[in-house]
């Protein structure tokens, strides 16, 4: 089976993102940790979808009940969004890799599943991630460099994370394929609705677009993309 479909995104609400640090600070430029992207898809569900899965508890041994993304991690576990690793743990402070966010980020639509077709030569079938790599491939969510490699533990950069926001929020909107480089086609729509402005993300974020996105750029990204359905 697949996710849990579109309808599980909420595109009708503006949240707060990002939650700053104990120590009073954002850290705007600091790398996006996997606890963190829980918080933000956790926040994007539907209240239906959230009452349906809500929880508190999770079997992880790194995510304690007061940890301040425990209810995120908890409830998308519970909803099979995310998962932790095979020594117990989630590491929700480690950066999200592409095959972590692949995974999430599929689940998050209604897709189903299939068999790896082996596109990549550094994805095994074997790999656990091999699966969302296929069904993120298919969806355009995550596409391979262009050596054919996939590269499975690298981050997460602006430009796959604008291909994301395209593909979730405006995919009725372009046409794939019809510009280079590759993302342009996503960063051109999203321009369109004035997600990618530039008064509001980091400086220099076009020269920065195969870079990993950051804390700061992926919560404006973000905000944009709410006070845009807002007003629809």
């Amino acid at each position: 089976g697949g996710g849990n479909g579109g309808s599980a995104l909420n595109t009708k609400d503006h949240f707060s993102y990002i939650i700053g640090y104990k120590d009073g600070t954002l850290r705007p430029n600091g790398n996006i940790t996997r606890g963190e992207v829980a918080t933000i898809f956790f926040r994007l569900l539907t209240d239906d979808a959230r009452e349906e899965y809500w929880s508190q508890t999770n079997d992880y041994t790194d995510v304690a009940p007061e940890k301040w993304c425990n209810n995120a991690i908890s409830t998308l576990s519970n909803m099979g969004v995310i998962s932790g690793y095979s020594d117990g743990t989630f590491r929700p402070d480690s950066s999200i890799t592409r095959a972590e966010f692949s995974k999430m980020a599929v689940n998050f639509f209604d897709y189903t599943v299939k068999e790896y077709q082996g596109y990549f030569p550094d994805v095994e079938e074997s790999d656990w991630y091999a699966v969302y790599v296929e069904a993120a491939k298919e969806m355009k969510l995550i596409e391979g460099y262009t050596d054919g490699t996939f590269k499975p533990r690298n981050s997460v950069t602006n430009a796959h994370f604008c291909a994301f926001l395209a593909r979730a929020f405006y995919a009725d909107e372009y046409v794939e394929g019809t510009k280079s480089p590759w993302y342009k086609v996503y960063t051109d729509v999203l321009d369109e609705h004035g997600i990618l402005d530039r008064t509001t993300l980091s400086k220099d974020f076009d020269g920065n677009i195969n870079k990993p996105i950051n804390r700061y750029d992926m919560a404006q990204m973000m905000r944009h993309i709410l006070d845009d359905k807002n007003a629809e």
